[in-house]
């Protein structure tokens, strides 16, 4: 759009006596200035316009005519409207008006997206922010133009909005003199596709201390033309085009590649998922070179999760914290899902049949905290996956299983993973529990040996003590748990000094039990003697070694459980 003259009898603007303006073609090649075309061109003003569809469409801005004579409003002012004409057959059709012009305001500026269905433009139409705001419009299937609407404060201000240009179907163009910048008209941009998007000033050299604005870019965004009436300019407006080594609008964006956590091959695809906050915003699959991109917004925190079939899930939390930065690189690596798991079938260690609801907790000996805690199913059953282990680990696990009314048990397992798949624990160890019975003997549940001393005396020996600390663990394996410690003698010798000596005996191996951190309220030591036989070798009854035997035996009865 210019002012300079067409021919000797040109009218002039009557606000500063220069010309009206027109529209102008430019030649590169022949470097020479023509008037676009004398049926859209006329006595006043006219510009700017926006073309589309292989510049068959065109929108333009002209003053309000009525049969060539310009049409004023209620307050005598002649206002700018928005017409289209396509070009049909060599030449261009007669303008018509969109249907949202109107007499009393302007409406002009035209900018619009690439198939032409969506348009700003600006107006200082009533209910608007400033002096002149920036609107959009929509345009239907059938071609019909719906409600413009104001583009609201964010774009908007108390000044001037002026000047659109939508670059890419995304990046919205436009001058202000509102929004605070380095002198009158600046220009500025806003991506439109961002969900918190904000105007940012495009800095120099585009903008300078005068008035900047009319950016138009090529496709790239690396080349372009604006006007400025900068110092060099004669204080007039003038077009200035520029070349950039990087596009005015930062593209922010994530690229990562997926590899193998142990040999650091390239994985292909692979699932990857960008969350923000608890939205999956994107997602897509690893090229053949493990490689995924996406854009992202700076200062915003994201999860990156990463799947794929035989590997173990990752994610990663990644900040874009660096604002002028334009791409950041991120290695992800996957460890392979060997099918590491533990699985166990919990019985009654009678009956044989499952048990279910029975506590199952799991401590890595290694590092000491507790893996895994659940209750067994109804069927028995209970799954402990082996996450972040790989082939030839070593585990160690103590599993502990806890029953009302079951002796609990606690076993160890160690082994080296050699071999994927899933650990039956049951048929490596003996998992079953054993039914509590008031009464019971539960030296027999746990396997606890004869206990054994010198002979007429009732000091704890070594074997002794060893089986005696069978007792003492599983007392502490079950804090609840009462028994009584009974000291049975043969029927040699005298009733009373066997009486005497399986009291002194039993009371010590109590006394042992207590040492190794029981309550001494938990258990007693009781002396019967020969008061309990369990087979017929009483008093001069004659029996063999073995018979005897029998009956000198330590019982530990289940008092409470």
């Amino acid at each position: 759009c210019s002012a300079r003259r067409k021919r000797q009898l040109d009218n002039t603007y009557n606000w500063d006596e220069s010309n009206f303006l027109d529209i102008f073609i430019y030649s590169p090649t022949l470097k020479n200035v023509r008037s676009f075309n004398s049926s859209i061109n006329s006595s006043y003003h006219e510009g700017p316009l926006v073309t589309y569809n292989d510049n068959k469409n065109i929108i333009f801005t002209r003053n309000n005519l009525k049969n060539t004579i310009p049409a004023q409003s209620s307050l005598g002012v002649t206002r700018l409207k928005l017409y289209e004409a396509v070009y049909i057959n060599g030449t261009w059709s007669k303008p018509n008006e969109l249907p949202f012009n109107n007499k009393e305001y302007s409406v002009g500026h035209p900018a619009i997206n690439s198939d032409g269905s969506v348009m700003y433009f600006v107006s200082d139409m009533p209910g608007g922010v400033g002096e002149t705001d920036i609107y959009k419009v929509i345009r239907d299937e059938n071609g019909e133009w719906g409600t413009p609407t104001n583009l609201g404060i964010s774009i908007n201000t108390a000044g001037k909005e002026m000047f659109p240009f939508f670059h890419q179907d995304r990046y919205l163009y436009f001058a202000s003199d509102g929004h605070g910048g380095l002198g009158g008209l600046d220009i500025f941009v806003i991506d439109t596709q961002k969900e918190k998007a904000v105007v940012e000033n495009l800095g120099v050299p585009i903008n300078g201390s005068l008035d900047d604005f009319g950016l138009i870019l090529k496709e790239s965004g690396l080349e372009g033309y604006f006007t400025s009436n900068r110092e060099g300019s004669g204080a007039s407006d003038n077009i200035y085009s520029f070349i950039s080594q990087t596009p005015l609008v930062l593209n922010y964006e994530l690229k990562g590649t997926v590899k193998d956590q142990l040999d650091s091959l390239s994985l292909d695809s692979a699932l990857v998922f960008l969350v923000k906050g608890d939205q999956t915003i994107s997602s897509t699959k690893t090229n053949s070179n493990g490689n995924f991109s996406f854009m992202i917004e700076p200062e915003i925190t994201y999860k990156i999760q990463v799947g794929k079939k035989s590997y173990r899930r990752s994610e990663i939390v990644f900040t874009a914290s660096e604002r002028y930065q334009e791409v950041w690189n991120l290695p992800v690596y996957l460890s392979k899902d060997f099918g590491f798991k533990i699985y166990g079938y919990i019985t009654d260690k009678n009956s044989g049949e499952s048990l279910e609801k029975v506590t199952v907790k799991i401590l890595d000996n290694f590092t000491g905290d507790t893996v895994f805690q659940k209750v067994s199913s109804l069927a028995g059953g209970f799954q402990f996956d082996l996450i972040n282990k790989n082939l030839n680990d070593r585990i160690s696990y103590q599993l502990f299983f806890q029953k009302k009314g079951y002796l609990s048990k606690a076993v160890t397992y160690n082994s080296a993973l050699t071999k994927a798949g899933t650990i039956y624990i049951h048929k490596e160890l003996d998992i079953a529990l054993s039914q509590l019975s008031l009464g019971g003997d539960i030296g027999k549940l746990i396997d606890v040996k004869p206990i054994y001393f010198d002979v007429g005396k009732f000091e704890i020996r070594t074997d002794a003590a060893r089986e005696l600390d069978k007792i003492v663990s599983i007392m502490k394996e079950n804090p609840t748990l009462e028994i009584e410690l009974g000291s049975h003698t043969d029927s040699r010798g005298s009733a009373s000094s066997n009486l005497n000596l399986s009291d002194k005996r039993a009371k010590a191996s109590a006394t042992y039990i207590i040492s190794q951190g029981i309550d001494d309220q938990r258990i007693r030591g009781v002396g019967y003697g020969e008061g309990y036989l369990i087979n017929h070798c009483s008093d001069n009854v004659v029996c063999s070694d073995d018979e005897h035997q029998e009956n000198r035996r330590t019982e530990f009865k289940i008092v409470k459980f």
